[in-house]
């Protein structure tokens, strides 16, 4: 069963934007998945903000491969 099927269409689409936030997620930080996250908040991605930080977190997680990295982790680090 998929996500859309089980949790209905628009919160399917908020868990993929929410996993759209796991640093370790392969969507991790793409933006058509962070939308529905952006609607609902309010909120507004600047497709050059948004790829000069999705860089640099991900050359900051190559870097250090043995760290496990969350949302929370990155948030207090930055």
């Amino acid at each position: 069963m998929n996500k859309e099927h089980r949790f209905g269409e628009c919160n399917g689409k908020l868990i993929q934007a929410l996993a759209a936030l796991d640093p370790a997620g392969e969507s991790f930080l793409h933006k058509t998945k962070l939308k529905p996250l952006l609607d609902l908040t309010g909120a507004e991605l600047v497709d050059s903000e948004n790829a000069v930080a999705k860089k640099f977190l991900c050359t900051e997680i190559d870097a250090l491969p043995n760290e496990t990295w969350t949302v929370a982790k990155i948030d207090k680090i930055w």
